[in-house]
């Protein structure tokens, strides 16, 4: 993609042509990306790369009619093309390898077709230059068609490594492809145990003339995902770590006096970095329902805690806490 970006520059034909558009918009999309996801620190979650997919697949395509194409400084470009073909193959190796020697049987006829095409294409590109080769669209028809060719060669292995999902379900928290990757849960990605929690809870719940917009509030969204999942209306208060300030318990409290919101429940998913202002002022205010009456037998006393908010919006309101204070 890289070299295929130099190739489309070399070939642009000025100010006006709106090759030029492609290589400044998508081109630089692909390089801020590449840039910005090298320097991270960190967590950095392997699907995050899938933002270079939209500027990758652009200047991939872009950069192998841009190698072929008749015009300007054509020897130029041609001479870009070994490079990106050898760079290519030598990185899918290296990921082949690192995957326990993943479809080691097609790595022969990688090198050998990729070694053929490159040189076929820079052989009828040079031809063609001459005059003296005809094929498909004239004139640079026959390198194109070689070019096409090899591109398909080279979009094997990504193809096969990215559809080795379809296999079994990846795991939630670091989704990645690869035939060895980390599996995940089954139906709405948590284990039984939780699935059964949550279920009774939902149960409870819906007995019980919950919120008009929410069925309940949670602290972090991972604990609302698996009741979004079975298609209830739920939300985090506190984002996805369950301490973004996204809401204090003043507006807690004017959610609960129109009626949109009912119950809270505190703990779950990342309920250990202590929540925000509106979880601070559920656990200050609201009602604690006894796990004993929503939970499945055996009831996990340390599991999840469930607050009855109704009637406590004066409560709620007077709270000034913030996450911090409270800890």
């Amino acid at each position: 993609a890289v070299l295929g970006m130099l190739a489309l520059a070399l070939v642009v034909g000025g100010r006006r042509d709106p090759r030029l558009g492609l290589l400044l918009v998508v081109g630089g999309w692909l390089l801020v990306e590449a840039v910005v996801l090298s320097v991270s620190t960190g967590i950095v979650h392997p699907y995050y790369v899938s933002a270079l997919g939209p500027g990758l697949a652009a200047m991939v395509g872009a950069g192998a009619v841009a190698f072929v194409a008749p015009g300007p400084r054509r020897s130029w470009r041609l001479a870009l093309l070994p490079p990106a073909v050898a760079g290519t193959v030598a990185a899918q190796l290296v990921l082949l390898h690192e995957d326990r020697r993943y479809m080691h049987w097609f790595w022969a006829l990688l090198i050998a077709g990729a070694a053929l095409g490159t040189v076929a294409i820079v052989v009828l590109a040079l031809r063609a230059r001459r005059g003296t080769a005809g094929g498909v669209g004239g004139a640079g028809g026959a390198p194109a068609v070689a070019m096409g060719l090899t591109l398909l060669l080279l979009l094997v292995v990504p193809g096969v490594y990215a559809a080795s999902t379809w296999q079994f379900r990846v795991e939630a928290t670091f989704p990645a492809a690869g035939p060895h990757a980390a599996g995940g849960y089954p139906g709405v990605g948590v284990d039984a145990e939780t699935t059964k929690v949550t279920k009774a809870l939902l149960a409870y719940l819906r007995a019980r003339h919950p919120g008009s917009r929410y069925i309940v509030l949670t602290e972090a969204s991972d604990t609302a995902a698996p009741m979004i999942l079975l298609g209830y209306d739920a939300a985090a208060m506190g984002g996805y770590s369950g301490y973004d300030p996204a809401l204090d318990g003043r507006q807690l409290a004017a959610m609960v006096r129109r009626g949109e919101v009912r119950y809270a429940v505190l703990g779950g998913a990342y309920a250990e970095r202590g929540g925000n202002a509106a979880s601070t002022a559920v656990l200050h205010a609201c009602r604690v329902i006894p796990a004993a009456a929503w939970q499945p037998r055996p009831v996990n006393p340390n599991a999840l805690l469930l607050f009855d908010c109704r009637g406590r919006e004066a409560q709620l309101e007077s709270q000034r806490y913030t996450a911090s204070q409270d800890g």
